[in-house]
């Protein structure tokens, strides 16, 4: 879920000489000139700079022209690719074992953190936790920068359900974002790595025939005529949910059949027990 000790000293040896030179041009900070005058200013202080970077990106291309650090032009482009940055509040909805889990307007992201876990710094049963931060590429994952603000507020099961709901929905699509530049390897990995749909149109037609000879009537238990339709049916839906264009209305009156054939097995089985 974090980064390696040695990714995570380079994250900090190029965002401290970035803010350094962030806070020259801005005149933020008086005392600070270069990254290692941040170790004594505290965090409040620095978070200032770092909002300040944000707000004025462009200064990021003027870091990476005048290079006052002398960084290797292989990390200045670490740099560059940080003006597709993510600024939002998100809920962190889990941990996995290689990413926490961020939602922010139904978007789901693969998070990693720097030198502690997030589930470090956040206990499970917090979860999901409302946090404001700054998404970034690195490496060809997706961490945080460093600054996380968190709401003490608890949701009940209905916001849990629906952040559910969105990161299941995004896992099924194949729609979590793990990369913030569309050309990393991991963009590309997890696009190769996506299956083509099963086409499941032959099986429901056979099993559709063969349901069709199905029949309930005299001398037969009362129960199967209603099963039988509700087999058919079934199968309706089944065909429906697997056109390319679905509208939800059909889906709904395909739905409305099948409560009426289980409504009347219902009925049945009443009547059986009596």
């Amino acid at each position: 879920m974090k980064l390696s000790e040695s990714d995570a000293d380079l994250f900090f040896k190029l965002m401290m000489p970035l803010l350094a030179f962030v806070n020259i041009k801005l005149k933020i900070l008086p005392d600070i000139s270069t990254s290692k005058d941040f170790d004594k200013v505290p965090f409040e202080e620095v978070a200032k700079v770092r909002n300040a970077l944000y707000e004025n990106i462009c200064l990021i291309d003027e870091f990476i022209d005048e290079n006052p650090e002398d960084i290797p032009l292989k990390d200045l482009a670490i740099v560059s690719g940080w003006k597709n940055f993510v600024q939002a509040e998100f809920f962190v909805e889990r941990y996995l074992k290689q990413h926490a889990i961020f939602i922010a307007d139904k978007k789901v992201y693969a998070v990693g953190s720097l030198r502690d876990s997030f589930d470090e710094m956040i206990p499970g049963y917090a979860l999901p936790l409302r946090v404001k931060t700054v998404l970034l590429p690195f490496q060809d994952r997706i961490v945080y920068d460093g600054f996380l603000a968190h709401y003490n507020i608890s949701f009940g099961s209905g916001i849990k359900e629906d952040l559910k709901h969105v990161y299941l929905k995004a896992k099924r699509r194949d729609e979590i974002t793990f990369s913030l530049d569309p050309n990393s390897s991991a963009a590309v990995t997890k696009r190769k790595a996506a299956k083509p749909a099963k086409n499941w149109k032959p099986l429901i037609k056979e099993l559709t025939e063969k349901a069709a000879k199905l029949r309930g009537g005299a001398g037969q238990i009362e129960i199967l005529s209603p099963t039988f339709s509700l087999v058919k049916a079934s199968l309706e839906l089944a065909d429906l949910v697997t056109e390319k264009k679905i509208e939800r209305d059909d889906i709904y009156k395909c739905f409305e059949k099948l409560e009426s054939h289980f409504a009347n097995i219902q009925k049945e089985l009443y009547y059986y027990d009596e």
